[in-house]
């Protein structure tokens, strides 16, 4: 975006107020300049600021109306707008406006632009008339996509006109004044009030009810800001707005999120349908021209789909006579019906045959065959999300500003979410703004999914065979519904968008995916529907969905196709390179959420309550507002927590007058007295926390951990999640026992018994899989291992096996993988070597339209050949050579251009052979550091490792401990080390071994 223009969807050209316009003054509330027009001449333009500005409670807010009709002090300091606005009659608020937010320059003439809707309008101006004070930005996009931007805009414009006028409506309301809930079991629902339009103000009411009574209402899943993670700052201002709703003639606010789940959930009357030449709707001109885009958009609207025109045809009979055999299958998954007659006694199958369209004719008999049933529309395609007539709604039906309320609900959500017919998930708007389609793009087709269940649900046993292995809706042995309905929706996405998948799905990066919250919502709900904007799913189809998105990443990992047929384009593999060479592995890089959620609930449906560690362990990687909700949200789903104290067993419930420092200091108590002193491996860094002044042995609950502990596992299989315990892999302690118990004192300084082995003699600065700008951690690492023991063979296959804990594919000792080693290096110091790693893991990779352009040269010829002679000396020294014919490629680099056939070749194969390594890696903790202790060992540690800092071994525990003296035999835990040649007891088989008495503080 330049200074002077901005280009909005390559057509819509507006120039910016600030650089296009000069001499701004005002009139009372009329705007005056002089604007640029884009042949660069100077013309007088004004715009009447009273029509576009409204005052509410003191504030300027745009699309409003009359704020100088009370304003005083009316001032512009260069392009900010200042006044002194009435609060009440004897109040003023000084307030401001910036007007280059919303004011531009379109060819001379000033006018309002929303950017983030999509829509600009000339009212106020008075040197434009127009019969139409709304219009969207023409584009020369297709017409399906362009009719949907349009109504997307036109229901932002109307909703954001009305936004003041409704405001102003409720001004005078009393705020809503919650009575006292009459029972600990009674909880209040709400009832949306239907309208006329989707800009209608919201009214509604609250009624209370008992649970124990087995009342009938749905229960709503959201987020309370914005529901998406990675947004612009126009987006997260839009997103902070709070709207007024009218409930039983009081005053409630709630956030735009939640207002636009309000507005989704209440049931409107279908628009009326405008008919055109021949009496036809939208939809059957649409079917008739084979726009299937708009077909599907219209159907989601509520388009009517028995309509006729004035030859009795239906949206499906234009279909079957144009062959367009897409919206064919679409209209009657929707429910058209195929045995419909126009007015010359044709139906839609007559109509194909008749233009001998043979593939329309064989899906409308395979159709027939199943009987004709108009009715029978999928849950994608409904209008109305539930038939409930009311929900719960925790922002509503709780008393956020009384906190024993609040406490009393929060104990009983799981009971509540349980006891829901339905649970109805709200994602948020099905985009990020009006140019952004990835989640439409993705949801779109998702319909062609529905046909692999009944009634929006899977069998059983198709569940358990896709969390199995995802990639079985592609297999021979798939059920042929499944692999049916997988290659049919797969063969709609858009090959590269494809690709994309292996770095990340922005859609699975909403908010929604992040909360803690949703943890129990899911878990205890009878049944689930996920809505995202004007799309639905039943939770089934949704992780249908996601098994085939997780499927088909790991195929293309190892280099098949999804959709079949060998080999994957270049694309894939600058994709995988990405991932390969990432430095953050975090949620959902192999797994997406909705994966990991359902085992969750599989794990809770088929064992009970799921332990307290696993459930903590799941809750930290997941985000909530307040601390302490990282406890108190999986209350519902787990066993419960108990600790022993003076007084007796005490139960944590929540309660929100207790700090969440306390909170946690009962939590590390719990599970130090559940499961010993292996807790010390849910430590993670000394990061700034938000909960200060915590023992380093208490888990800090707000830092997360998404990758698996070395000295205590929370299984992931899907038959045992429920399981938890400390690390069979490795026995560092060889079972060593405290001769005192391990206990706290009063200020939570933890008394143990351990064997200080050894200390930390020096270490390397990058993480594992960072090599280093020029390779320069190879000579690291030569370095390192110059120092041990050992032949040259002997060190390196030491320092491979430690880079991954000697752990690989659930097999420990690691298998020989030197060969996968040596082709994972060549991969990483060929990269670092034409300095495109930074590129490759930049965010834009996944943006560019020709994702090959990441890996040409940023070198120069002489710096690639400097960086060539010190990589060959240092793979020497790891006993990896390069043969004559590599080392010729490589001194011709700044030659490589992924568009020759050579080239590609080449790199294709580099990729490839440093994949089973790279995939290895990234199971592992790779923010951990290569170290040397003292006495000649090699391992892993925590980045905030230094230097000096011990190596104990702690009876009742698996793996050494890296611990940080203090004073006076006072230690700070630092983390879990791995210690290549200690790891089974080798350390303390010595009966004479000396173990100290010491606290971690």
């Amino acid at each position: 975006m330049s200074a002077q223009s901005l280009q909005l969807n390559g057509y819509f050209k507006v120039m910016a107020l600030n650089t296009t316009s000069r001499n701004l003054s005002l009139d009372g509330t009329s705007l005056k300049a002089e604007c640029q027009n884009e042949e660069g001449h100077w013309k007088d333009a004004d715009l009447e600021l009273d029509q576009l500005l409204g005052n509410l409670s003191g504030n300027f807010v745009w699309m409003g109306k009359d704020f100088g009709k009370n304003a005083r002090d009316i001032r512009l300091e260069g392009f900010i707008l200042h006044a002194l606005l009435p609060t009440s009659p004897t109040t003023w608020n000084p307030t401001h406006v910036d007007l280059n937010d919303r004011i531009c320059n379109k060819d001379g003439l000033l006018c309002y632009m929303d950017r983030l809707n999509s829509f600009y309008c000339y009212r106020g101006s008075r040197n434009r008339e127009t019969e139409h004070s709304f219009t969207h930005f023409s584009t020369p996009i297709p017409v399906d996509d362009g009719h949907r931007r349009y109504w997307d805009a036109a229901e932002a414009y109307e909703i954001e006109s009305k936004r003041v006028e409704n405001e102003k409506a409720f001004r005078g309301l009393p705020s809503f004044q919650y009575p006292p809930l009459p029972s600990k079991t009674s909880i209040r629902l709400l009832k949306i009030e239907d309208s006329a339009k989707a800009s209608d103000a919201i009214h509604c009411s609250l009624v209370v009810v008992d649970l124990e009574k087995d009342p009938h209402y749905n229960a709503l899943s959201y987020t309370w800001g914005s529901p998406f993670t990675n947004s612009t700052p126009e987006l997260e201002t839009f997103y902070l707005k709070t709207t007024s709703i009218s409930c039983q003639g009081q005053l409630l606010s709630v956030r735009q999120n939640l207002h636009d789940a309000l507005r989704r959930l209440r049931k409107t009357p279908p628009a009326t349908e405008k008919r055109g030449r021949y009496n036809k709707t939208p939809i059957i001109q649409a079917a008739e021209d084979g726009h299937t885009r708009l077909v599907r958009t219209l159907l989601l609207e509520g388009a009517d789909i028995m309509a006729q025109d004035c030859f009795g045809e239906t949206a499906l009979h234009y279909a079957a006579e144009k062959n367009r055999l897409e919206i064919v299958k679409l209209l009657v998954h929707a429910g058209s019906s195929i045995s419909k007659l126009d007015n010359s006694r044709r139906t839609p199958m007559s109509c194909a045959k008749q233009n001998k369209h043979n593939k329309v004719v064989e899906f409308l008999e395979s159709m027939e065959r199943l009987g004709d049933r108009p009715d029978s529309k999928g849950i994608f395609f409904r209008r109305t999300i539930t038939n409930e007539e009311y929900i719960w709604i925790d922002a509503l039906c709780v008393n956020q500003n009384d906190n024993d309320e609040k406490a009393t609900q929060v104990a009983m959500m799981g009971r509540i979410y349980q006891s829901a017919k339905s649970v109805i998930v709200w994602l948020g708007r099905e985009r990020q703004d009006v140019h952004d389609t990835s989640a439409e793009d993705l949801l779109m087709d998702a319909w062609k999914l529905e046909p692999a269940g009944k009634n929006g649900k899977l069998d059983e046993s198709i569940l358990d065979l896709l969390l199995d292995d995802p990639q079985r809706h592609l297999s021979p042995s798939a059920p042929p519904s499944l692999k049916a309905a997988a290659t049919d929706w797969l063969q709609t996405v858009d090959e590269r968008e494809m690709c994309r998948w292996l770095l990340s799905l922005p859609y699975l990066n909403r908010s929604w995916f992040e909360r803690a919250w949703i943890i129990q919502e899911l878990i205890m709900g009878r049944e689930t529907t996920v809505v995202c904007g004007q799309f639905q799913f039943s939770w089934d189809m949704f992780l249908l969905l996601f098994c085939i998105v997780d499927g088909s990443r790991a195929l293309m990992r190892r280099g098949n196709n999804p959709r079949g047929g060998t080999g994957v384009g270049f694309d894939t593999i600058v994709y995988r390179s990405s991932a390969m060479i990432s430095r953050n592995i975090g949620a959902g890089t192999f797994e997406s959420p909705v994966m990991m959620l359902q085992r969750r609930r599989r794990a809770f449906n088929r064992f009970g309550a799921i332990p307290a560690m696993s459930a903590l362990s799941l809750s930290r990687n997941f985000n909530t507002a307040d601390a302490r909700d990282k406890v108190f949200s999986i209350l519902s789903v787990c066993s419960s927590i108990k600790l022993s104290t003076e007084s007796g067993q005490h139960i944590i419930v929540p309660n929100y007058a207790q700090t969440a420092q306390n909170l946690f200091l009962e939590v590390g108590v719990y599970l130090l007295q559940t499961y010993g002193p292996c807790i010390l491996s849910l430590y993670k860094g000394l990061e700034t926390s938000t909960v200060p002044a915590l023992p380093s042995w208490i888990p800090d609950l707000t830092i997360p951990i998404y990758s698996q502990s070395l000295g205590i596992s929370v299984s992931s299989s899907a038959r045992r999640i429920d399981r938890i315990y400390t690390s069979t892999i490795y026995s560092a302690a060889l079972g060593l026992k405290h001769q005192q118990p391990v206990h706290h004192t009063p200020s939570y300084s933890l008394l143990l018994e351990g064997f200080k082995w050894n200390t930390v003699e020096e270490m390397m600065v990058q993480g594992l899989s960072d090599i280093g700008s020029d390779a320069s951690t190879l000579t690291g690492w030569i370095n390192l291992l110059s120092k041990l023991n050992g032949t040259p063979a002997e060190r390196t296959e030491l320092l491979w096996r430690t880079l991954i804990s000697d752990e690989a594919l659930g097999t420990h000792p690691a298998q020989n993988m030197f060969n996968q080693f040596q082709g994972w290096v060549k991969f990483l110091s060929c990269i670092e070597m034409i300095g495109c790693s930074t590129l490759l893991v930049d965010e834009i990779t996944s943006k560019r339209t020709y994702p090959q352009e990441v890996l040409y040269p940023q070198k120069s010829r002489v710096q690639i050949l400097a960086t060539l002679a010190q990589i060959q000396q240092d793979l020497s020294s790891l006993c990896i050579p390069l043969s004559n014919a590599e080392s010729e490629r490589w001194k011709t680099l700044d030659e490589f251009t992924p568009e020759k056939g050579g080239y590609a070749d080449w790199y294709y194969g580099l990729e490839t052979r440093a994949r089973s390594f790279a995939e290895v890696m990234h199971q592992k903790d790779i923010s951990r550091r290569l170290f040397r202790t003292q006495n000649g060992y090699l391992g892993t540690c925590p980045e905030q490792t230094k230097v000096g800092d011990c190596i104990f071994i702690i009876p009742e525990t698996s793996v050494p401990y890296v611990l940080r003296p203090v004073h006076d035999g006072q230690y700070k835990l630092v983390g879990e080390a791995y210690v290549h040649g200690i790891m089974h007891g080798e350390a303390v088989r010595d009966l004479a071994i000396e173990m100290d008495r010491f606290s971690i503080i």
